[in-house]
């Protein structure tokens, strides 16, 4: 009884009670009843936005340049434009090298060229050329000729090639000189004198001199003589001067 007394007629103290209750259910329904709290972000700065210039001459003036300058370049590139000398400056002469000095010579010798070959000056146009006009040439058609018709039946061999008899190798001359014989009865057993150069070669009738030459037949004024390399047989006759050279 004595506390409703003490806070039943203070109206502060009813006020502030009043006021601690409402908070108290605010923090009671806000742990209770809503969600956790959500993480709070920093402010992102925002990047200033740069103001556009506005240009002050009109969009129809700045696209009429443009196509006039667009037609310009398109003029400017069909033109012909020759280029004197190289392209790169490195190959290019030196112009402090190039004598300036005017050719009178060959300007008077170029003077004295006669033009030869027509009768119209290449720089004057109205000037027609005096004299016969040159006939026009007539073209006259070649006529084919007929191809031969193929033969049609049997095919018959081929020719035989030419047999080529090579000619037989001749034998050298045979470099011995026969100067005299000798013989020990009638007519046998006779044996020949040769010289060969400065040395005295003496062979009867079968043998072999130099192992190449043969003896075969021993007369009076002749030798026959064969030479085995070849299987060619030579006469050698006497040389009488031989003998007074001895």
């Amino acid at each position: 009884m004595a506390l409703e007394m003490r806070f039943g007629g203070d109206k502060k103290q009813m006020i502030t009670l009043g006021v601690l209750g409402t908070v108290l259910l605010g923090v009671v329904y806000l742990n209770y009843f809503t969600g956790p709290p959500e993480a709070t972000t920093a402010p992102v700065a925002k990047k200033p936005i740069p103001l556009k210039t506005v240009s002050a001459v009109p969009n129809a003036v700045v696209a009429a340049a443009e196509a006039r300058k667009r037609k310009t370049n398109d003029r400017r590139a069909q033109e012909f434009r020759p280029r004197f000398g190289p392209a790169r400056p490195e190959d290019r002469p030196d112009p402090m090298s190039v004598d300036p000095t005017l050719r009178l010579d060959l300007l008077a010798r170029m003077e004295r060229v006669q033009m030869t070959g027509g009768m119209r000056s290449l720089f004057d146009f109205s000037n027609v050329p005096s004299g016969p006009l040159r006939p026009e040439p007539k073209i006259i058609p070649i006529k084919a000729t007929p191809s031969p018709k193929p033969f049609i039946g049997p095919m018959l061999p081929p020719a035989p090639m030419p047999v080529i008899v090579q000619p037989k190798p001749q034998a050298p001359p045979i470099p011995l000189k026969f100067y005299g014989f000798a013989s020990s009865g009638r007519g046998a057993n006779r044996r020949a004198f040769f010289l060969d150069g400065e040395e005295i070669l003496v062979a009867g009738e079968g043998e072999v001199l130099k192992n190449r030459y043969k003896v075969i037949r021993i007369g009076l004024s002749n030798v026959t003589m064969e030479d085995t390399q070849f299987s060619q047989q030579q006469t050698l006759p006497i040389v009488p001067e031989a003998i007074g050279g001895l």
